[in-house]
């Protein structure tokens, strides 16, 4: 572990000779949220109190507000989001699909001249061209989204005043402040549309689109609200960082730590996956997908998806910064956990960033387990510092939304990544052998390995069941598997326009996409 800390640990690494500010421009960071980062480090690794310790495998202990004032402010946030939003949505919904239509179109005729096993969209010449024509189409949509924001600020202050005012809430409200200050002023999102521009081609790739039409459109109209006023509102809530931690169950099995956080990167990152894969991954309730950053930074913006079904489905804006780039001389990367055995990505949800709706520091790595969860060794670790209240609405596990929610989500979404993750290893495996029918045989492993976890605050331990037949179609896999059913259509309609890349046509475009970046990005 000492030698992870040195190799990712430190800033700047030793003998290294990029300055601090440049080094937190290529890794997307601000002085503010490294110095957060850096003192809760120097504190143990949990939080900033270090009576917390400094074991970062298991989840922080969190003392949920029960009181009837918790429940009267979940009441009255509950209430007037279903007021507010009652009033925005039917007005709002059509004229943003419609203004999202078009920009959406280009990206998915875009990408669908890019053939499968495509690692990264260039930023070539055509693609700027392609770009400005998108950005242009999307001015109606652009319009709707600072009309929402506006909207949504002005309800969020009155809603929020009135209840602080008579409340008494002052004092709070600024020690509320003083717990988001770290992730405020992360690179902009406007600035970097190129970035979003590429997000959209890939969710595009995996889940079709109509599907991406539609879950951009819910980010635009619905994450403001849900991040400001319910799950990071100082107005009304008592707030706090509280470290979330999921590891899955072991990947021991598939190689050395550099080799599981490689196929894990193949599976987000990827620009283009094949068919079958793409048809998974579509049926996923959750589908995370960080493209590659330009030649001269270390981060991009990347989009993550939710909800598996109407209405409820969703995207949504991060900033990650990949622990495998190198940029102008730069590859270093700050790991906050004590459980990490190899970093893969760190996924900042900034509270200047309107379009997720939790704030915090997010990291992504093979792990540990140490100390507390050693028969994890070599899992996918997600360890979450978010800022939150403590009320149930927002902080229990049985919530609609919040810190709470959120960690018993991945202890129930992990095992899916864990089969995927095997299988895509035993498929590369039992091909490069020259195996006959691999992918059945691949599947089938990864169906005899499957497990999955008692979800539960602390330490979500393996339940013990191993093997997708002991679960009597019970596990959310085959739940995934029902949805993958019913979306047969869509999937053969995601065929039909993939596979223009392979016609001379497409071979031809694809030349012009792929060509050297153009220049630096923004």
């Amino acid at each position: 572990m000492t030698s992870m800390i040195e190799n990712y640990g430190t800033i700047p690494l030793k003998g290294s000779k990029i300055s601090e500010s440049k080094r937190m421009h290529l890794n997307g960071e601000s002085k503010e949220q490294m110095a957060h980062a850096l003192a809760i480090k120097a504190a143990g690794g949990v939080s900033l109190n270090k009576a917390d310790g400094d074991d970062t495998s298991k989840d922080q202990v969190w003392e949920q507000d029960a009181s009837q004032s918790a429940d009267r402010k979940d009441m009255y946030v509950l209430v007037t989001t279903v007021i507010w939003l009652g009033i925005k949505i039917p007005l709002m919904a059509i004229p943003m699909l419609l203004a999202n239509f078009l920009p959406v179109l280009v990206a998915r005729l875009y990408i669908a001249c890019l053939p499968p096993g495509t690692q990264r969209v260039k930023r070539s010449v055509y693609f700027y061209s392609v770009f400005c024509l998108a950005f242009a189409l999307s001015i109606p949509a652009i319009m709707l989204i600072l009309l929402n924001l506006v909207l949504d600020f002005a309800v969020y202050y009155l809603f929020s005043s009135i209840y602080c005012t008579l409340s008494c809430r002052w004092s709070n409200l600024l020690a509320g402040w003083e717990k988001i200050e770290p992730y405020r002023n992360g690179p902009s999102i406007f600035l970097h549309a190129p970035d979003f521009f590429i997000a959209v081609m890939g969710q595009c790739a995996r889940q079709g689109f109509m599907d991406s039409m539609y879950m951009v459109s819910v980010m635009w109209m619905l994450m403001p609200w849900l991040k400001y006023y319910i799950c990071c509102n100082p107005w009304i809530y008592d707030l706090d960082h509280r470290l979330c931690q999921q590891i899955s169950t072991s990947m021991a099995d598939l190689g050395p730590p550099a080799k599981v956080a490689d196929m894990a990167r193949t599976i987000i990152s990827k620009a283009v996956q094949s068919d079958e894969r793409t048809h998974r991954i579509n049926s996923w309730s959750f589908v995370p997908h960080y493209p590659s950053p330009p030649p001269d930074r270390r981060w991009a913006l990347g989009l993550q998806s939710g909800g598996a079904a109407y209405p409820g489905k969703f995207t949504l804006i991060v900033h990650t910064t990949h622990a495998d780039s190198r940029a102008e001389g730069c590859d270093e990367q700050f790991v906050l956990s004590n459980s990490c055995e190899q970093p893969i990505y760190r996924v900042m949800l900034w509270y200047s960033n309107p379009f997720h709706f939790l704030t915090g520091w997010v990291e992504a790595s093979v792990s540990t387990g140490q100390p507390s969860q050693p028969q994890k060794a070599q899992g996918g670790e997600h360890p979450m510092w978010l800022v939150s209240g403590r009320t149930p609405m927002i902080s229990g596990r049985d919530a609609f939304t919040g810190s709470g929610m959120i960690d018993a989500f991945f202890d129930y979404w992990l095992p899916v990544f864990v089969h995927e993750m095997r299988r895509t290893t035993w498929e590369q495996d039992l091909r490069e052998k020259g195996e006959k029918e691999w992918v059945q045989k691949a599947k089938d492993y990864a169906d005899s390995m499957y497990e999955e976890v008692n979800s539960k605050d602390g330490i979500s331990s393996p339940c013990g069941i191993i093997g997708r037949e002991k679960y009597d179609g019970k596990d959310t896999l085959s739940i995934y598997d029902e949805f993958k059913k019913r979306s047969k259509l869509s999937h053969e309609v995601k065929d039909w326009v993939s596979h223009f890349s392979a016609t001379e046509c497409g071979r031809g475009i694809a030349k012009m996409q792929q060509k050297d970046d153009a220049c630096a990005s923004q």
